[in-house]
């Protein structure tokens, strides 16, 4: 997370400014519906808000394309260096690589 000075009042503040990572996560070779992961991240504390989309960049393996024809719903919950990830496929059942980005506050 990068942190700049702002000034609030009279005086100079330390501020963490959320920054755009990417992860890939792989479902496996076998079409599913959900799949929990644990992403790794120094940034993430119990109390960090996650922010995460499905990426349109292809991940490893699939062309850009295949971005188009399925769509993901994620969940995730911070712990402390890592959060959990809730992905769910809507509406049909997904295999293989998907990079998502997020955000850590």
């Amino acid at each position: 997370m990068s942190k700049v000075i702002s000034i609030v009042g009279n005086e100079l503040v330390e501020v963490r400014v959320p920054v755009l990572k990417t992860v890939e996560i792989d479902f496996g070779l076998s079409a599913v519906r959900d799949k929990t992961f644990i992403i790794t991240d120094a940034d993430v504390t119990p109390d960090s808000l996650v922010m995460a989309n499905h990426s349109a960049k292809a991940a490893t393996g699939k062309s850009q394309d295949e971005n188009e024809m399925d769509s993901l719903i994620l969940k995730a919950v911070s712990g402390t260096g890592q959060f959990t990830l809730y992905a769910t496929a809507n509406p049909t059942l997904v295999a293989g690589a998907f990079n998502i980005t997020y955000l850590v506050g």
